[in-house]
């Protein structure tokens, strides 16, 4: 699915996977994958979230951070949960949560969100 030139800039999504060649007229198939990447609040985390809700990808992918005083368990679980309330229900789109810790020695937490 990767292309020459797919070590750009970001476009659309933080990351994407395109199927065919961005910019090439009778090239561009449609996205693989769509990611959001976010370090900050819960309003940035959802307004990120809310943009792979309008994309049309075969996968979507949230990663976001978890460890600091307010960011634990429980917090990752309300984000997840909070994101699932504004998911549409009529696509049936399913999204892969990435919690990535702030402590190297931490655990990676994820969890599907429908």
């Amino acid at each position: 699915f990767l292309t020459k030139g797919s070590d750009c800039h970001e476009w659309l999504y933080d990351l994407c996977w395109v199927k065919g060649q961005i910019g090439v007229p009778n090239k561009f198939r449609g996205l693989v994958l769509i990611t959001e990447i976010e370090w900050k609040n819960e309003n940035a985390i959802l307004y990120d979230f809310q943009k792979l809700t309008v994309g049309v990808a075969d996968f979507r992918l949230m990663v976001i951070c978890y460890g600091s005083k307010n960011r634990d368990q429980k917090w990752v679980r309300h984000i997840i949960n909070t994101c699932k309330a504004c998911c549409p229900k009529r696509r049936q789109y399913k999204y892969l949560f990435v919690a990535i810790p702030e402590d190297k020695n931490g655990i990676i937490k994820e969890g599907w969100c429908i």
